[in-house]
């Protein structure tokens, strides 16, 4: 379990990086508040991280507050080094920065489709502890389907 220092400290930790990343994607507007929730639907969903949504306001009132969704590793320290050794985070940063940037080039200039690869969250950050994405379920209506229930290719469609 964290310690609420540890909590605070992350949190703080997170605030930094996604305005930094903000400002870095051309999002300037001045921050008043980064809410950080864990909604009872993400908990244990995710193998070995942690799935939080992060809401941040801007000071001004008329610019849209954004809704964020965010995977770090998970306070348990035998399935931080399990998913270090697998390199989990590192893959899935790679498939936000290298990969998808990449693919919807491709799709841009050879299939003349730019929003082939709209179904995947815009990224805001990723490294190898840490993603910070757009957040579908919130802004666009997705939602998970049950891992327990099998699913066909209609049922996804």
């Amino acid at each position: 379990m964290t310690s609420l220092n540890e909590q605070q400290l992350f949190e703080n930790k997170l605030e930094e990086i996604i305005i930094n990343s903000l400002r870095n994607h051309g999002i300037v507007h001045p921050v008043k508040n980064v809410i950080i929730t864990e909604p009872p639907e993400l908990v244990g969903e995710h193998f070995a991280t942690v799935a939080v949504y992060v809401k941040v306001v801007f000071k001004d009132t008329l610019v849209k507050p954004m809704n964020l969704f965010v995977k770090r590793f998970s306070s348990n320290e035998s399935q931080r080094q399990l998913v270090q050794e697998l390199r989990l985070m590192d893959k899935e940063a790679s498939f936000y920065i290298d990969f998808l940037p990449y693919a919807r080039n491709f799709c841009s200039n050879y299939l003349r489709s730019e929003n082939l690869l709209d179904c995947f969250s815009k990224c805001f950050y990723a490294d190898k502890e840490l993603v910070v994405l757009e957040n579908l379920v919130l802004d666009h209506g997705f939602g998970m389907l049950s891992r327990d229930a099998l699913q066909d290719l209609e049922t996804a469609e």
